[in-house]
């Protein structure tokens, strides 16, 4: 009996070790399904959340679409109540409110286009200041305008911002490597904005910024730059010839310009100035002083023999117990120069008036101021005259003859030797010419076709840079002048006109529309001087063309204006109206102020010439 409990108590034992064994599985089996479903429970709130974000982004991109739509309806609406018509059924010009400046890319065209199709921006990225010491912090902004409309790019929502990565910020040597390298948010108002500490050690020379964005839509912008050891100057000069080029004998004017890192001008102060050709010195006279305007000019004769023609013009400026000194290369023109020659349109047509643009570079590359004569190579007859007007840019007009050559033959500066020979005149083509310098904002792009034969179907076509604004084709009679004009639909600034023959481009050309809209900006201090380390307050005003008040966003920098002008005024960085206007069209922009400025009389025809000397597509 009791062996009979024993095995019946150590059957118990096993048992109940064995349940305790089951129940461990069981709780191991509970606690893996548990961790399953909420694994599945995890990916079911993730695709969740995924879906809600993509409703968010539908749903902006739904609501944006309906802004866009209820601009072109508020917009035609406005169209409908500017036609007027008079009692007498007679129909008045239509007038579009706002038709220069679209608020949306849609409206540039008034065409049907992708939205991706027209969202492409520029970055205008400009420095504090052109040159730096080592050890100075260089301030960095961009700011961000379509590509069509340079309405500022509006912030992404923050699942757009989720999927991409900021700009990145880079800093190249001369030779290239790079130095640093930052990520930029795209801040409010379109603006990129960033600095770097420049190390104490950083050798000097050319620098470039570079902003690269992962965006396809979004152009890498680039700004040059100079770190050097300089003392600031205690007095601003700018040194100006009355020509861009000069030849051996002829008599060189230049004019000194004065002022004290002030602002104002040291009239009385002694100059003395001083020429350098070939390592000689040529020239050397003192007792000049400042006058009112804070300018000096002096005159000198280069010799008649020039061999080289490295040459420098210096200045010592004393004022007070302050001495500076200022200098600048001679322009010397010797013997063999080079000039550009760009046909309007591409070509010259035997037998159709043909204008041509130049372009005149010195030795060192710097604009050349010149006259020639247009020469029939054969027999030497002089059949025209060009003459450069701006930055070694000149045009001119002939009518070629079919089977001659012609070249341009220098006579001012004197000494060129070299004839420039013109493209040869094609048998067959189409001539187009502008029919003006720039066209204002109510202007329709208008200009000239000429023929050499009878040509059928030709189609002209306005573009604002890839997208088409207008076209229209025509029947082009032989030796018939056709004038045409195009609607811009709206746009401005840089337009390019294309005519094409059984689809091939035969003539082509860019030409600039200016806008309605002006956006004036008054700069008003609190005081007229502050103490160094004092707080400065600055009054800013926003008007429009109308004067009235308007909504702006200013981006505002505070340099050292003496160090500004350590830089050739021509050779200034542009500011963001030029960059935004014609910067991004051309090879090479210089003396970017003279194009909008208001009081320069040859501001348009200097626009014109800039374009004209930009190539062409063959």
């Amino acid at each position: 009996m009791k062996f009979f409990k024993g095995l019946v108590h150590k059957k118990d034992k096993e048992e109940k070790k064995e349940d305790k064994k089951n129940e461990k599985k069981v709780e191991e089996v509970n606690k893996a399904e548990e961790k399953a479903e909420e694994k599945k429970v995890e990916k079911v709130e993730e695709k969740r959340e995924e879906k809600v974000e993509e409703k968010k982004v539908e749903e902006t991109k739904k609501v944006e679409e309906k802004k866009v739509e209820k601009v072109e309806e508020k917009r035609e609406e406005k169209v409908v109540q500017h036609e007027e018509i008079s009692e007498s059924n007679e129909v008045k010009e239509v007038k579009r409110e706002g038709d220069d400046i679209p608020r949306t890319p849609h409206q540039i065209i008034g065409k049907e286009m992708e939205m991706d199709a027209l969202m492409h921006y520029r970055t205008h990225l400009s420095t504090d200041k052109p040159i730096y010491r080592p050890g100075d912090r260089v301030h960095f902004r961009g700011v961000i305008l379509h590509a069509l409309t340079r309405i500022p790019y509006s912030k992404p929502s923050l699942a757009e911002n989720l999927r991409y990565s900021p700009a990145e910020l880079q800093v190249a040597s001369p030779s290239g490597d790079k130095v640093f390298s930052a990520n930029l948010n795209i801040g409010t108002h379109s603006v990129v904005s960033g600095f770097w500490d420049i190390p104490k050690v950083q050798a000097g020379g050319d620098y470039k910024a570079k902003l690269v964005y992962q965006f396809e839509n979004f152009a890498v912008a680039e700004r040059e730059f100079n770190i050097r050891a300089f003392r600031s100057p205690r007095v601003k000069t700018q040194i100006k010839f009355e020509k861009k080029g000069y030849g051996a004998g002829e008599e060189a004017v230049a004019t000194l310009n004065v002022k004290r890192a002030e602002g104002d001008v040291p009239v009385g102060a002694s100059v003395v100035a001083s020429a350098r050709v070939d390592g000689v010195e040529v020239f050397s006279k003192d007792g000049f002083s400042v006058d009112e305007n804070g300018d000096v000019t002096v005159r000198f004769t280069l010799p008649t023999s020039i061999e080289t023609g490295e040459g420098t013009l210096s200045f010592r400026i004393t004022d007070g117990g302050s001495v500076e000194s200022a200098s600048q290369t001679i322009p010397i023109l010797l013997q063999k120069m080079k000039v550009d020659v760009y046909p309007e349109g591409g070509y010259l047509v035997a037998g159709c008036p043909s204008r041509f643009y130049v372009e005149a570079f010195t030795k060192t590359g710097d604009p050349a101021d010149i006259q020639a004569h247009i020469v029939q190579s054969d027999n030497g007859t002089v059949v025209g005259e060009v003459k450069t007007a701006h930055e070694g840019r000149g045009k001119a007009t002939f009518t070629p003859l079919q089977g001659k050559k012609y070249h341009l033959k220098v006579h001012t500066p004197s000494g060129i030797l070299n004839e420039i020979p013109l493209p040869e005149a094609k048998k067959d083509g189409i001539v187009m010419t502008s029919s003006s310098d720039t066209f204002q904002s109510s202007d329709k792009v208008t200009f000239t076709l000429f023929s050499a034969k009878d040509t059928k179907d030709a189609k002209v076509s306005l573009y604002k840079s890839k997208f088409l604004l207008n076209s229209a084709s025509f029947d082009l009679k032989a030796s018939q002048p056709l004038s045409v004009s195009l609607d811009a639909e709206g746009a401005s600034g840089v337009l390019r006109v294309t005519v094409e023959v059984n689809s091939k481009p035969v003539t082509e050309r860019i030409v600039f529309k200016h806008s309605s809209r002006v956006l004036n900006i008054e700069v008003t201090p609190t005081k007229k001087s502050y103490s160094p380390g004092g707080q400065v307050e600055i009054k800013l005003k926003a008007r429009d063309e109308n004067g009235k008040p308007i909504a702006a966003f200013i981006g505002l920098t505070v340099t050292d204006d003496s160090v500004l002008e350590m830089v050739e005024k021509r050779k200034q960085v542009p500011r963001l109206p030029e960059m935004a206007l014609l910067e991004d069209e051309v090879d090479h922009l210089q003396d970017c102020e003279f194009y909008f400025n208001p009081k320069e009389e040859k501001a348009n025809e200097a626009i014109d010439l800039l374009l004209g000397t930009q190539g062409w597509r063959r």
